[in-house]
């Protein structure tokens, strides 16, 4: 038993004459069927005859002895085999317990965690439920919210067109051009006006005479680009648009750089009760005029006039730029009278107004925006081609640049 496993082996060789001269050596080894005695480590050759062994671990043992006789012979090695039972608690039915106990304690921490995440996924179904539900509520307010945005600004679109000319009237007045309009957003901050005005007109051009007909007379074409993007642009380009066709048709002012004067005044007083917003527009603005009697050479006094706008002629593939005054319509420090400059426009000039929409878009390989000097090279390229074509052109190399 474990609890005896301290052991006293006493033992004696028979000689009768000279025992005390007996020597005796032992080994105490791990049981084997088939021992080695030369791999065997003995005790020293001693007269001692006990041997003891304390605190033996369980397991089987065999305790070699041999002694050797006054005259130096060797006596047979002499075995005694013995077994030192495990404690109770290293028995094979005990790790057996302790394996069904294992067993058993992970199986109760399984079901209890399992049970705990049941719950926990429960509760977790609940919450999403309770966020999904919120989200669906939340969701039906951002699309009501969503179609009610939508709607004012495609109804802002309505009354940016309604200020807009239209393809008829454009081509009416202007049937050599063609336009190239793509807004960003659904509204705009940029746009164009048309207007014209039947010869002959009265002294002072404050009242047009009735006996004129389209085509004849003062016919005036612009390109604006207001402040902001989207609604507010959009916004902006309604009071703008009106400043000029109110200076043109009610006021009367037919001269370019006086009408774009008067606008830049009328939009300051509508700003100035919003408590001074500096919003306003660049505009490039031309006054192309047309008589009955025009020179059969189709040369026409064109004049023009912009507010941080430039205008563009090609003649015979160079480029002519008129440079614009540096200031906007609107609120600014620079309040100087804008400058009419007169230019005459021989057959076959190609007359180019353009915000600055065109040439700010970001493309390319290197993805750097388009910039003024490209865009003045592409028009000196295609000047000379059909409008349609032009206008398809400019589409074209913008959407292969973005």
């Amino acid at each position: 038993p474990y609890e005896l496993n301290n052991i006293a082996f006493d033992f004696i060789a028979v000689e009768t004459n000279r025992n005390f001269m007996v020597k005796y050596q032992y080994a105490l080894v791990e049981y084997t069927e088939n021992f080695n005695f030369d791999e065997v480590e003995w005790s020293p050759l001693s007269a001692k005859s006990t041997a003891n062994y304390n605190n033996l671990w369980e397991g089987k043992y065999t305790f070699l002895l041999k002694a050797q006789t006054p005259e130096g012979n060797r006596t047979p090695i002499q075995t005694y085999h013995f077994t030192v039972l495990p404690p109770w608690w290293r028995t094979w039915w005990m790790y057996a317990l302790y394996g069904l106990a294992l067993i058993g304690i992970v199986y109760l921490i399984v079901k209890l965690n399992g049970r705990r995440l049941a719950a926990r996924a429960k509760e977790l179904t609940i919450e999403v439920e309770k966020a999904t539900k919120e989200i669906i509520e939340q969701k039906k307010i951002v699309e009501d919210k969503h179609k009610e945005i939508t709607d004012s600004i495609h109804y802002a679109k309505r009354i940016q067109q309604a200020i807009l000319p239209t393809d008829e009237y454009i081509t009416q007045i202007l049937p050599d051009s063609f336009l190239f309009y793509q807004p960003k957003d659904v509204v705009s901050g940029d746009f164009y006006w048309v207007e014209s005005l039947p010869l002959p007109l009265s002294k002072g051009g404050e009242t047009p005479s009735p006996s004129g007909r389209a085509g004849e007379g003062h016919t005036f074409f612009a390109v604006a680009d207001c402040t902001g993007h989207g609604v507010p642009g959009a916004m902006v380009s309604v009071v703008c648009s009106n400043a000029l066709s109110k200076t043109l048709l009610e006021e009367g002012i037919v001269e370019t750089g006086k009408l774009l004067t008067r606008a830049k005044e009328i939009v300051i007083e509508r700003f100035a009760k919003s408590g001074g917003v500096r919003d306003g527009m660049d505009i490039a603005l031309c006054s192309l005029k047309l008589s009955e009697n025009s020179a059969p050479s189709g040369n026409y006094e064109l004049q023009f006039s912009g507010a941080n706008r430039p205008l563009i002629i090609v003649r015979n593939g160079e480029l002519i730029k008129i440079k614009p005054d540096k200031q906007p319509i609107g609120k600014s420090t620079n309040n100087q009278p804008f400058t009419s400059h007169t230019i005459t426009v021989l057959k076959g000039d190609m007359v180019y107004l353009f915000s600055d929409g065109y040439a700010d878009q970001f493309g390319g390989e290197k993805g750097k925006k388009f910039m003024t000097k490209q865009l003045y090279d592409l028009l000196i390229q295609i000047a000379n081609k059909p409008l349609s074509v032009q206008q398809n052109t400019l589409k074209q190399t913008l959407k292969t640049w973005q």
